[in-house]
């Protein structure tokens, strides 16, 4: 049996106010509310536009734990 070594690369950080908020899991965090990142919002727009049924269902059940959940299910409606 073939044995793999992992390495775990840390990213560079920073230090930031806490009014940018933290990305953390799929969302920007702030104290008191978070929403899901701009690169989901904008494959959620492009699932829409090709009909891709499970990941418009994906990325509503990730956004249902944010305030990005209403907004989302605003524009099936539209």
């Amino acid at each position: 049996m073939e044995v793999q070594h992992l390495e775990l690369e840390l990213s560079k950080f920073r230090i930031a106010k806490i009014k940018h908020g933290c990305n953390f899991v799929g969302f920007r965090t702030w104290k008191k509310m978070k929403f899901i990142r701009k690169h989901t919002l904008h494959n959620f727009s492009k699932a829409l536009k090709l009909n891709k049924q499970d990941s418009i269902v994906s990325i509503l059940g990730h956004s249902k734990h944010s305030s990005s959940h209403k907004y989302l299910i605003s524009k099936i409606g539209a």
